[in-house]
């Protein structure tokens, strides 16, 4: 009987863990397929922010010009879009919806943020800005990075409640 039960609930276990596996995969693809779509608007807010922290003091040099998104942001977004699926997928439905406003709120406070100070570091850099305003070329600004690591922060607080969870439940 024992035995039984326990084949029962490894065979339980194997099952959710697939379906589990699945899913991710799934969110994969559907990050991939996001950030696909909109890494251009990402890319034109982060102007934006980079506008606005300098005052409407920057000219954009050259082509804006992005056939693909770089292959960092395609590979990076989703799979970290899948690692929140993944951390969030035990929690209420209730709970999962106040993660994921807080993720992308958060998101766009680092964007910002992380816009912004980048922003002055190339002020800090330019050594013939005339009348305080700064050239820079469109593909000077490492737009990756800036979205990656909005992307990051913005699972801190899954990531801290997932750990927290953990903690709890030994």
């Amino acid at each position: 009987m024992l035995g039984q039960e326990l084949i029962l609930q490894l065979n339980q276990y194997q099952e959710n863990m697939v379906k589990r596996i699945i899913i991710a995969v799934l969110v994969f693809l559907v990050g991939f397929v996001f950030i696909a779509f909109i890494d251009n608007e990402l890319q034109e807010l982060i102007r934006c922010f980079f506008k606005l922290s300098l005052n409407e003091n920057i000219i954009f040099l050259g082509k804006n010009f992005y056939l693909f998104p770089s292959w960092f942001v395609l590979i990076s977004f989703p799979f970290l879009f899948a690692i929140f699926w993944l951390i969030n997928s035990k929690y209420s439905y209730k709970i999962f919806i106040q993660n994921l406003l807080i993720a992308i709120v958060l998101f766009f406070i680092s964007l910002l943020i992380i816009s912004f100070i980048y922003a002055n570091f190339k002020l800090m850099e330019c050594t013939q800005c005339e009348d305080g305003a700064i050239k820079i070329h469109y593909n000077s600004i490492r737009y990756s990075l800036i979205i990656v690591s909005s992307t990051i922060i913005s699972l801190i607080p899954s990531i801290i409640s997932f750990y927290r969870r953990k903690i709890i439940s030994k």
